[in-house]
C-alpha cells in the first residue's frame, strides 16, 4: 500500500512539473514583453538585458520572472545598477488573469552605484513623472519587498565628502515602497571595505549585521529609528531616535550605545590615524559605550555630541607595557558643549583605578577647551619600570626594573602656559617622585637610581640625594631646576625659547667617561647596516645631542674622587660645568693625576659640527705616565718606554668633529709650553745615527736637567721650534717637525769639539749633563725621511737658515700662548751658545740690543709680520735644493 502511495505521489509531482514547464513556456514570451514595457514606462532611460526567463518552480508557490544580464542607467549618463539577474515575484494564479501584481524583487550578483554631485544632485532621478491612470489590463508593480544577494554597494557624495564601499552578502528591505510614507524593515549582513567621511576612513574591512525597523517619510526626508540592532564585529549597538535629511543640512536626535562591548574590536572601527597612537591597545572586561547626537549638521553648524565610556574590572594591555593593567575601572565622558564647538568641548576621566605588577595606581583627569586645553589632573601610584620602560621612547633602553613611587602629583593649568617659560608660573603643580632601586638597561649597561627624591612645586623641581650607579660610575645629584614643563613640551624649533635653568651638585666616588659616553652610542655596529644608514644614524645622534643641550642653562658643581677616560686616570676632580645655548664651559677645574696635578678651563660647543677648546696647566706630572695615559699622542717613536722625568706645562687644545660625530685628527690644533725637569730619554732609535760621535752607553741613556720649549700641532704636523737640549751625551740645538703620517725633518747643531772630547774623555764619571758651552766648531745635521726610514746628513747652510726663521716662529707661538694663558715667559737661546760667526751674532756686535726682557724693534716687527706659512717648520724654501725629499708634503 505504501509503495502505491509513493508511486502515485511521484506521478502527480512529475505531472505538475511538466504542467509548470508547459505553462511557463506558453506565458514566457508574452509576460517578458509586458514586464519590460511596464518597466520602461516608468524609467527615463530604457533598461537593457540579455535574456528573460519565467520559472514557476524557483519561487514556488509564486512565479518568478527573471531578467538576465541587466543594466539600468542612472540620471547622469552612468550606470545605476548592473546585475546578473533581477527576479520579479508574483502570485502564480495571476498568470490566468489580465493583470500581474508584482510585490517583490530579488537582485543578485551585481553592483549598485549611488552618487551625489557637487550641486547635490543624485543619480537616482531615473523615474518619469507619475503617468495618468492605467487600464485594468496593465501590469501592477507595487514593490513591498526587495532582496539583495551578493551586491557591491558604491556610494559617493561629493558635496558632503562621504564615500562608502561595501559588499551586501544578503539583505532584505520590507515596506510599501510605492507610498510616500511607510515603515521599512531592514535585515542583512554585509562587509565594509571602508566608510569615508571628510577624508577620514572608518570601519575598514568590518563585518556587520543589521536588524532594524524605520518609519520613513520620503517627501519630508524623515527617518525614525525604532528597535534598531547593529552588530559590528560582535559588538551589538542600539540606535534610537530620528533624523531629518534635507538637501543642505540634516537634523539629528539620536542615541547610539552598547553594552558588554569588546574594546579591542570597538576601537578598530576608527580611522588608521586614530589607531596609530593606540598602537595595539587591547582590553577585556565589561565595556559600556553610549553616544548622543542632537542638533543640525551643515556647512556652518555642528550637532551636539555626548559620549560616555566605562570599564569595570577589566584589563588594558599594550605592546609598550611590560605587564597589563589589571582590575581596571573608570568612567569617561566627552562633550562638545552647549555651543557645540571645540572651545567648549570637555573630556573627563573619573576614578581611574588599576594595578600594575601588583602595585596600585589611580588618577583623575579633566580637559576643557580643546582649542587651548586647560588640564586638571591628579595621580598616585607606584610605577614598576619593567612595565613602563618602553614608554620612555628610546630604543637604547631595552629593559627596566625597580620602582618609582608617585605621591600626590597634581597638575592644573592651561597648556599654553605650560609651554611658555614666561607663563609657567600660572600653572599649579606639585608632587613627589621617589626612586627605589629604579634600573634601566641602556645600550647594554645597567643604570640604577638606588634612592633619591624629586619634589615638584610650582615651576621648581628639587632633586634630593638622587644616587645613581652604573656604567662604571657612582654618583649623587642634588639641585634645583626650573622650567621643566616648558622644556619637556617644547616643539622641535623651541619657538618659546624654553630653557632648563638649574644649579646642581654632582658628587662621585668614581666616574668612567668611556662607559658613560657609550650609553648614547649608536645601537648598531658599522657593517650591520648600510654605510648610508649608519652615517644617517650618526648624524641623528649628533643632532639629538645638540637638541638636548640647547635647552640647558645652568651649572653643575662637580666633585669626583676618581675619574677615568681611556687610559687617563685622575683623582679629586673639582670644578664647575656651566651650560648655556649648546655651549658647555669648564671653569676652574682641578685634579690630581700622574703624580702631579692639572688645572683646566675650556669650552665644548654642541653644534652640528661639535668642537672643543681647552686650556690646561700641568704641574710636576710624571712624564712616563703623561705619555702612557695620553697613548703616546698617536706616535711610536718617542713613547712612555723611552722617557722619565717631571713635566710642567701649559697646553692649548682645539679639537673638531664632523656632523657624524667622527673626530677630525687632521684639524686638531694644540699649542704647548712644556718644561721637563730632571729627565731621561733612553733607547731612542733615532739617536743611534750619532753613535759615530758619541759613546753608545751615553746614547742609550740620555739625561738632562731642564728641557723647555714650545710645541705646536697643526694640520697633522707636530712642530718644534729651536731649542737647546743639555744632556750627558751631547748638548745640541734642535728644531723640526714630524707629521701624523710619520714624515719628519729635524735640524741639529752640536759643539763638535765638545762632543769629541766627551767621547775620548776616559776620566768622565757618571751620566751628568755636559756643561753648556759653545765653540767655533759647531756641526750641523739634518735628519729627514720617515719614522721607518730616516737618514742623516750634514747641512750647515740650511740648518742655520732654519734656526733663524725658527726664532721668529717661536715669538709667534709665545704671543699665542700669552693670549691664552695671560703670562708666559719667552724662551730664548743663551747667547753664549750661538755661533761665533752667525749673522745674528755679528748684527748684535754692530748694534747694541735692548735689555733681555724687551724685544728689539726689529724683533717685534718680525714677530708681528711673520707669515705663518713662511715659518711652517717643514722648511719648504723656494730653492730646489731644499725640496729634495719633501716635495710630497
Amino acid at each position: 500500500m505504501l509503495k502505491k502511495i509513493v508511486l502515485w505521489f511521484s506521478v502527480i509531482l512529475v505531472f505538475l512539473l511538466a504542467v509548470a514547464v508547459i505553462i511557463a513556456a506558453f506565458f514566457e514570451d508574452a509576460l517578458g514583453k509586458r514586464l519590460i514595457t511596464e518597466l520602461n514606462k516608468t524609467l527615463k532611460s530604457e533598461i537593457t538585458y540579455k535574456s528573460f526567463d519565467l520559472s514557476l518552480i524557483k519561487g514556488f508557490p509564486n512565479a518568478s520572472a527573471s531578467l538576465k544580464g541587466v543594466v539600468i542607467p542612472d540620471s547622469q549618463k552612468g550606470t545605476l545598477l548592473e546585475a546578473e539577474s533581477i527576479s520579479f515575484r508574483f502570485a502564480m494564479m495571476s498568470l490566468f488573469s489580465e493583470a500581474y501584481d508584482i510585490k517583490s524583487v530579488v537582485i543578485e550578483n551585481g553592483a549598485l552605484r549611488i552618487s551625489y554631485d557637487k550641486a547635490g544632485q543624485s543619480n537616482l532621478d531615473i523615474f518619469k513623472p507619475t503617468p495618468k491612470a492605467t487600464t485594468s489590463s496593465e501590469m501592477s508593480i507595487a514593490l513591498q519587498e526587495a532582496i539583495f544577494k551578493n551586491i557591491e554597494l558604491i556610494y559617493e557624495d561629493v558635496l558632503k565628502k562621504q564615500e562608502v564601499l561595501a559588499n551586501i552578502h544578503s539583505g532584505k528591505l520590507v515596506g510599501q515602497f510605492s507610498s510616500k510614507e511607510f515603515s521599512l524593515g531592514i535585515n542583512g549582513d554585509f562587509t565594509t571595505d571602508f566608510v569615508e567621511i571628510s577624508g577620514e576612513r572608518f570601519f575598514p574591512g568590518k563585518k556587520m549585521e543589521c536588524d532594524a525597523l524605520l518609519d520613513v517619510n520620503m517627501e519630508e526626508g524623515i527617518y525614525e529609528f525604532r528597535d534598531v540592532k547593529w552588530d559590528i564585529e560582535g559588538n551589538v549597538f542600539d540606535i534610537d531616535g530620528k533624523m531629518i535629511a534635507k538637501e543642505k543640512y540634516a537634523d539629528y536626535d539620536l542615541t547610539f550605545g552598547g553594552k558588554d562591548c569588546k574594546f579591542q574590536s570597538l576601537v578598530k572601527i576608527l580611522p588608521p590615524k586614530y589607531l596609530e597612537p593606540l598602537g595595539g591597545l587591547s582590553s577585556t572586561g565589561k565595556l559600556v559605550f553610549s553616544t548622543a547626537v542632537k542638533g543640525r549638521s551643515s556647512a556652518k553648524e555642528t550637532p551636539g555630541v555626548q559620549l560616555q565610556l566605562g570599564i569595570d574590572r577589566g584589563t588594558i594591555s599594550h605592546p609598550d607595557l611590560g605587564v597589563p593593567l589589571r582590575n581596571v575601572s573608570f568612567n569617561a565622558r566627552m562633550s562638545n558643549g552647549k555651543e557645540r564647538s571645540s572651545k567648549k568641548s570637555t573630556l573627563q576621566v573619573s576614578n581611574f583605578k588599576a594595578s600594575m605588577a601588583g602595585k596600585p595606581l589611580s588618577f583623575n583627569l579633566k580637559i576643557a577647551d580643546f582649542d587651548n586645553p586647560k588640564m586638571d589632573g591628579t595621580f598616585n601610584g607606584t610605577l614598576p619600570l619593567k612595565a613602563i620602560y618602553k614608554l620612555l621612547g628610546s630604543e637604547l633602553i631595552t629593559s627596566g626594573d625597580g620602582l618609582v613611587e608617585v605621591k600626590d602629583f597634581k597638575l592644573k593649568g592651561n597648556y599654553s602656559d605650560m609651554i611658555n617659560p614666561n607663563r609657567i608660573g600660572a600653572v599649579e603643580t606639585f608632587g613627589d617622585f621617589i626612586f627605589k632601586d629604579a634600573l634601566l638597561k641602556m645600550n647594554g649597561q645597567n643604570i640604577t637610581a638606588t634612592s633619591g627624591k624629586l619634589n615638584l612645586k610650582g615651576n621648581k623641581l628639587k632633586v634630593t640625594d638622587l644616587r645613581m650607579e652604573g656604567a662604571g660610575s657612582k654618583f649623587s645629584l642634588n639641585g634645583n631646576f626650573e622650567n621643566l614643563f616648558p622644556v619637556m613640551l617644547a616643539d622641535s624649533l623651541n619657538s618659546k625659547d624654553a630653557e632648563l635653568k638649574f644649579i646642581a651638585k654632582i658628587n662621585s666616588k668614581r666616574m668612567n667617561l668611556d662607559k658613560l659616553f657609550a650609553l648614547t652610542d649608536i645601537p648598531v655596529e658599522e657593517g650591520d647596516v648600510s654605510k648610508e644608514k649608519f652615517d644617517s644614524l650618526e648624524v641623528e645622534q649628533t643632532r639629538q645631542r645638540e637638541h638636548i643641550t640647547k635647552f640647558l642653562d645652568g651649572r653643575f658643581d662637580v666633585l669626583v674622587e676618581k675619574i677615568t677616560y681611556r687610559k687617563f686616570e685622575g683623582e679629586n676632580l673639582k670644578g664647575e660645568l656651566r651650560f648655556k645655548n649648546n655651549l658647555l664651559e669648564i671653569n676652574d677645574a682641578a685634579m690630581a693625576s700622574m703624580e702631579g696635578n692639572y688645572k683646566l678651563d675650556g669650552e665644548v660647543y654642541f653644534t652640528e659640527k661639535p668642537k672643543l677648546e681647552a686650556r690646561m696647566v700641568c704641574n710636576r706630572i710624571d712624564s712616563k705616565e703623561f705619555f702612557r695615559q695620553w697613548e703616546n699622542f698617536g706616535q711610536e717613536e718617542l713613547t712612555h718606554k723611552n722617557i722619565k722625568g717631571r713635566l710642567n706645562g701649559k697646553i692649548l687644545i682645539r679639537a673638531y668633529w664632523d656632523e657624524q660625530g667622527n673626530y677630525l685628527d687632521d684639524k686638531l690644533y694644540a699649542l704647548a709650553d712644556l718644561n721637563f725637569k730632571s729627565g731621561e730619554i733612553y733607547n731612542l732609535k733615532m739617536l743611534e745615527g750619532f753613535s759615530s760621535y758619541v759613546k753608545k752607553n751615553d746614547l742609550k741613556r740620555i739625561k738632562f736637567e731642564n728641557l723647555r720649549n714650545y710645541v705646536e700641532i697643526d694640520k697633522g704636523k707636530i712642530r718644534i721650534p729651536i731649542m737647546f737640549i743639555q744632556n750627558n751625551a751631547m748638548n745640541m740645538t734642535v728644531a723640526g717637525f714630524m707629521s701624523f703620517s710619520g714624515k719628519l725633518e729635524y735640524f741639529v747643531k752640536i759643539n763638535a769639539a765638545q762632543v769629541f772630547w766627551n767621547k775620548i774623555n776616559i776620566f768622565k764619571k757618571g751620566n751628568k749633563p755636559i756643561k753648556a758651552k759653545n765653540g767655533m766648531t759647531n756641526t750641523y745635521f739634518r735628519i729627514y725621511g720617515s719614522l721607518d726610514n730616516y737618514q742623516y746628513s750634514m747641512d750647515r747652510k740650511r740648518a742655520t737658515r732654519k734656526f733663524e726663521s725658527s726664532e721668529r716662529y717661536k715669538k709667534k707661538l709665545h704671543k699665542k700662548l700669552t693670549e691664552a694663558f695671560n703670562a708666559v715667559d719667552l724662551i730664548t737661546e743663551d747667547p753664549d751658545l750661538e755661533d761665533k760667526n752667525s749673522s745674528k751674532r755679528k748684527a748684535e756686535k754692530e748694534e747694541p740690543s735692548e735689555p733681555e726682557e724687551k724685544e728689539t724693534k726689529e724683533e717685534k716687527e718680525a714677530a708681528e709680520t711673520v707669515n705663518v706659512e713662511e715659518l711652517d717648520l717643514n722648511f719648504e724654501d723656494e730653492n730646489e735644493d731644499d725640496l729634495e725629499y719633501i716635495e710630497d708634503f
